[in-house]
């Protein structure tokens, strides 16, 4: 691993954060986000999100509203509430297009595509 100015991901994180990439609440979630990570890569034995001292980390995570699910399930939905964030920039400064969007409406192409259709109904003219 190299030792860049930006190599670490708190590096990362704090130059996000400098360029106004992200605001204060997405900065102290990302960090929050860091540091269970490195908590499970730091480890000498069996890590989890419901052991200490991760588990108190988790638990200080801002969740979306209606979040439910297995602890896996609700770490996994608020890395994507980040996710959101930093694709919403991006898309904002031009730089990708709204690939959550564009998979949104294709999901929804297929259920269409996929939703059989009543062979006595007339069309419509």
């Amino acid at each position: 691993m190299r030792n860049g100015p930006i190599s670490s991901f708190a590096a990362k994180i704090d130059m996000a954060y400098a360029l106004g990439i992200t605001a204060d609440e997405v900065n102290l979630e990302l960090n929050k986000i860091r540091k269970i990570r490195n908590l499970f890569a730091h480890a000498k034995a069996s890590a989890s999100l419901d052991t200490e001292p991760i588990k108190s980390i988790f638990y200080k995570l801002e969740r979306p509203p209606g979040i439910t699910g297995s602890y896996l399930d609700q770490f996994v939905k608020c890395g994507l509430a980040v996710d959101d964030h930093l694709e919403a920039y991006l898309v904002s400064m031009g730089e990708t297009e709204d690939l959550r969007m564009l998979k949104k409406a294709t999901q929804e192409d297929q259920k269409k595509e996929e939703t059989p259709t009543d062979p006595a109904a007339k069309p419509v003219s």
